[in-house]
């Protein structure tokens, strides 16, 4: 399982905005990254990194969820490649990932 280090607020900051042109287009919705950040806060991994204000969550659980979350939205095939190329390595652990204490089928 591999952890990711990055704060909620790197991740939102710019990665989840698409250059397109001379001007940045928020590709994915408010509403979107508010459950990103609830889905973050939910499956926070205990670590000395929060006492800082950084969190620390399963990055493959997290990229699960990310394109889950974006399918679920409808959000578009553009959407949804965006999400996958911003999430490094495997998408859940063997077709599922973990969602607070529940076990959901990817």
């Amino acid at each position: 399982m591999q952890v990711m280090k990055k704060t909620m607020r790197d991740i939102i900051k710019h990665e989840l905005l698409f250059k397109q042109s001379d001007f940045y287009v928020p590709l994915l919705p408010k509403e979107y990254l508010r459950k990103l950040r609830e889905f973050v806060r939910r499956n926070a991994i205990s670590s000395p990194l929060s006492v800082h204000g950084d969190t620390a969550v399963c990055e493959q659980c997290l990229k699960a969820y990310a394109i889950t979350l974006s399918r679920e939205m409808r959000l578009g095939e553009r959407a949804v490649d965006y999400v996958i190329a911003l999430f490094p390595g495997k998408t859940g652990h063997d077709g599922y990932y973990l969602d607070h204490e529940d076990l959901v089928k990817i």
